[in-house]
């Protein structure tokens, strides 16, 4: 099974908590930020399963500096670190996904913050983000880097 947990209890040990929901599909629990170097940073986001996926959808991370611009990025299909698409998630399912983000050598020194979405690859559709209420396609992540 590949699955990063089969139920709730895993989460006690996730840093940061999160709870928004992108379409009907998946629900972002929580997250890990870690700086492995003074230019890479690995976020893990765990994500829920909230019914069986209907498409091997993807996931942007977007670095973003104190001025709103975009400094580095890195997409890809959820599940594909541990080979467990969408497609094949179950309800309840919670997932983790590692994301190593490569930052600029010249990055000046400031806070940087993470920008969160889900989106169909082929159309390049984003999910609506939720939070109760619609917030809009992707979510910032409450806790910032400081570089």
């Amino acid at each position: 099974c590949k699955r990063a947990a089969d139920s709730g209890w895993e989460m006690w040990f996730v840093p940061y908590k999160a709870e928004f929901t992108f379409g009907d599909m998946f629900k972002l629990r929580g997250y890990d930020l870690h700086v492995d170097t003074k230019s890479r940073v690995t976020l893990t986001l765990y994500w829920q399963a909230l019914r069986r996926p209907d498409f091997n959808y993807s996931v942007l991370v977007h670095a973003i500096d104190g001025s709103d611009q975009l400094v580095a990025q890195k997409n890809h299909a959820l599940g594909e670190n541990l080979g467990y698409p969408p497609i094949a998630w179950w309800p309840e399912d919670i997932i983790s996904d590692e994301h190593i983000i490569e930052l600029p050598s010249q990055l000046a020194s400031g806070t940087y913050r993470f920008r969160v979405g889900i989106y169909n690859w082929s159309t390049g559709e984003r999910l609506p983000a939720l939070k109760g209420d619609y917030i809009g396609d992707s979510v910032m992540l409450a806790r910032a880097l400081h570089h």
